[in-house]
C-alpha cells in the first residue's frame, strides 16, 4: 500500500504511478487500485489496473497531463490478489507527485 496526503495550502500533481511483484511461486492476478479522497468526501477510484504473473511483473502508468489533487486530499494505492492461493510474492508500488 502506498499512501500520501497533499499538505494544506498545496496542490499535488501526479506524474505517474507504478506497481510490481516479485518471487511468486504460483500464477496469480493482482488488482491495482489508485483512489483519492478529497477533503471531507469519500474515496473515489482514479485508476484501476491488473498484474498477472508467475514470478516477476511490473506495470507503470504515465500521465500525459498530470492528475491534479487539491490540498488535504488523501491518495491511496492498494494491491489485492484476485485469487485465493497464497503466492509468497512481494508486491510494491508508488507514485510520483510534485
Amino acid at each position: 500500500m502506498a499512501i500520501y496526503t497533499v499538505p494544506n495550502g498545496f496542490t499535488g500533481y501526479m506524474r505517474d504511478w507504478y506497481a510490481a511483484t516479485a518471487g511468486a511461486n504460483k500464477s496469480t492476478n493482482y488488482k491495482i487500485r489508485l483512489k483519492a479522497r478529497p477533503f471531507g468526501q469519500v474515496f473515489q477510484l482514479k485508476h484501476s489496473s491488473a498484474i498477472a504473473e508467475a514470478g516477476t511483473s511490473h506495470t507503470q502508468h504515465k500521465y500525459e497531463e498530470p492528475e491534479v489533487f487539491s490540498a488535504k486530499t488523501d491518495i491511496e494505492m492498494t494491491a489485492a490478489t484476485t485469487d485465493s492461493p497464497i503466492t509468497a510474492a512481494d508486491v510494491s508500488g508508488g507514485f510520483d507527485i510534485v
